[in-house]
């Protein structure tokens, strides 16, 4: 797998591209985060954790933010670090020291922390999270705790005081970088640089992401090189 890979099946910016699952979802976000940084830009993991092989070997080659959800009485995978090595699962410490990795790795310098209001007293839990900020190039790590949480998704069963699927859609949405159809080489601006890129790519039937598809018709062709000479042009 590689950017122009992801970028011409899906057509999709490289740069704002994530991965997130639950329970051996997260433990593949973050071998995704350990292993091809260059391509997720931020993961997040609900009720996974990191492999032992990941933790003993994990060197990204970016430093990357991320973030985790973790139920302090999961059964199935235990936030203390007491999983089975079978099959290559446990072998990491207790969440908190993979959290540390993450907020070391960013050379995160300030903490806070966050008690969310028990909004539902029926699910015997409460969620907070630790805060890791002012890291490199602005990366944050936020770490959820569900006290007395299992292996659940938050919003959608277990814990009802946060809602897993808004929370990482806002983490990934922090980290996201903007873009503008068309503006081909990401600088900000649509001008004589974009209008060659989409040259080549038209006349030389060159792999593309969405940015490139002005007119989005899902193609990539002479129209679009048109509109993006009327947007250079100012028409």
């Amino acid at each position: 797998m590689n950017k122009k890979q992801i970028q011409f099946n899906y057509k999709i910016n490289p740069e704002n591209t994530f991965t997130s699952g639950m329970s051996n979802g997260g433990f593949m976000s973050y071998t995704l985060g350990c292993e091809k940084a260059d391509i997720f830009k931020a993961i997040a993991s609900i009720t996974g954790t990191m492999s032992g092989k990941d933790w003993k070997n994990c060197n990204p080659s970016q430093k990357i933010p991320a973030l985790q959800i973790s139920g302090t009485n999961d059964t199935t995978v235990p936030w203390d670090g007491t999983m089975s090595t079978a099959y290559g699962w446990g072998g990491a410490p207790h969440i908190q020291k993979v959290m540390d990795f993450w907020a070391d790795l960013n050379s995160t310098t300030k903490t806070e922390k966050i008690d969310f209001p028990d909004i539902e007293s029926s699910d015997k839990s409460t969620a907070s999270l630790t805060k890791r900020t002012d890291g490199i190039n602005g990366n944050e790590v936020w770490f959820y705790t569900i006290s007395g949480g299992g292996h659940d998704w938050p919003g959608a069963y277990g814990n009802m005081d946060i809602n897993a699927s808004e929370v990482v859609w806002d983490f990934f949405n922090d980290f996201s970088l903007r873009y503008n159809i068309g503006d081909i080489d990401f600088n900000g601006s649509i001008d004589v640089i974009d209008l060659l890129l989409i040259s080549d790519e038209v006349l030389f039937n060159m792999d593309y992401n969405f940015l490139s598809d002005c007119n989005n018709d899902d193609l990539v062709d002479i129209n679009d090189l048109f509109a993006i000479l009327s947007m250079v042009l100012g028409y």
